[in-house]
């Protein structure tokens, strides 16, 4: 009988793991949970790297697992801890429980396979990794195809909007490297932190682009790397939005509000707009269009051309976002350039 046919005990992990975190990052943190169970330290696992390397990962090199070890650190799945030793200081690790639970909440949330559910003739919901190929430092991707834009779970609302911020095209794809930066970002912030995050970048003229290299800098992966970048953009957003709410204050501090009737009765109104929705629905993507633009309403039709009611809360977030879009949906149906105004009674 070959050697190669497990005489020794496989490496196990959950497919929803792997799908909600990675493939390789899944069986470092299975292992990491295994050594925790049989520590006497709290959980606390301290191995220095080439023993994680030589006795559970003798198929990866060592810049593999240090890596794999620092991105479950980044997405805040692993706690770490610097610790003194004879030899000088070393770090040790447990599973991060509370941020797990949260990751696997969303995870199932948005569609994942549920570990209670058996997969094609594996009864237990575990796939044995001596079925996987693994070739040396590649990572397997197989597992996590990429994922195509139009859902309406919080992971693609947030992927929505950084596309709109962005404009990426309709070839960018929520790829399992991009699911994984907004489950965790899920996670440890929410859904309204992330969705100000992933357009903050805009207000600053470096990630804008005006910069010695001449290129935006507003990838997911630097807009989502930690906690300190999630809060930094998502200020940026939040303040320029004051900004904004606050230009529409008169100068006693009350807000400037138009009356605006439940349903306009101007036929014109209502038929400019609903050209423009046609134009909008063909220019960003259906679960764009759904969370931010079908919220608007006729107003009234002038001399000026089109106005369109939204809350006092929205009217700020509509016109930074979406001013470019609108105003070519309205060009591109014959209009002049739309007017964006805060009603009151309405709300976002």
């Amino acid at each position: 009988m070959s050697k190669l046919l497990i005489p020794e005990p496989p490496l196990q992990l959950l497919p929803s793991l792997a799908a909600a975190i990675g493939l390789n990052e899944a069986l470092v943190l299975q292992q990491v949970h295994y050594w925790s169970r049989r520590s006497k330290d709290d959980g606390w696992v301290q191995r220095p790297l080439d023993k994680w390397r030589e006795e559970d990962f003798k198929f990866w090199g060592l810049s593999t697992v240090k890596r794999t070890l620092a991105t479950l650190r980044d997405l805040d799945v692993i706690e770490v801890e610097i610790v003194p030793t004879s030899e000088g200081r070393e770090a040790r690790i447990r599973v991060n429980h509370a941020v797990l639970e949260a990751i696997e909440s969303l995870a199932l949330g948005s569609g994942q396979v549920d570990p209670t559910r058996s997969g094609q003739g594996d009864t237990t919901g575990r796939v044995n990794m001596t079925r996987r190929t693994i070739k040396g430092e590649q990572r397997t991707t197989t597992e996590n195809p990429p994922t195509p834009r139009g859902g309406n779970s919080e992971v693609d609302q947030v992927f929505a909007a950084w596309i709109e911020a962005t404009g990426k095209t309709d070839r960018t794809v929520l790829d399992p490297k991009r699911r994984r930066l907004i489950v965790a970002g899920l996670a440890s912030h929410g859904l309204a932190d992330l969705l100000d995050t992933v357009v903050g970048w805009r207000h600053s003229r470096h990630h804008r682009g005006e910069n010695a290299d001449k290129r935006p800098y507003n990838d997911l992966g630097l807009l989502l790397r930690n906690a300190e970048n999630i809060e930094k953009f998502r200020d940026m957003e939040r303040k320029a939005r004051a900004r904004a709410a606050t230009a529409g204050l008169g100068s006693s501090g009350a807000a400037i509000l138009e009356a605006c009737p439940n349903g306009t009765t101007d036929a014109a109104a209502i038929a400019a707009w609903d050209a423009m929705a046609i134009e909008l629905k063909q220019r960003v993507p259906a679960n764009t269009y759904d969370i931010w633009l079908e919220p608007l309403h006729a107003h009234r039709l002038d001399e000026k051309g089109l106005v369109l009611a939204t809350s006092l809360e929205g009217v700020g977030w509509v016109k930074d976002r979406f001013a470019t879009v609108l105003a070519n949906a309205a060009q591109a149906t014959g209009q002049k350039p739309v007017r964006i105004v805060a009603c009151s009674g309405t709300r976002h």
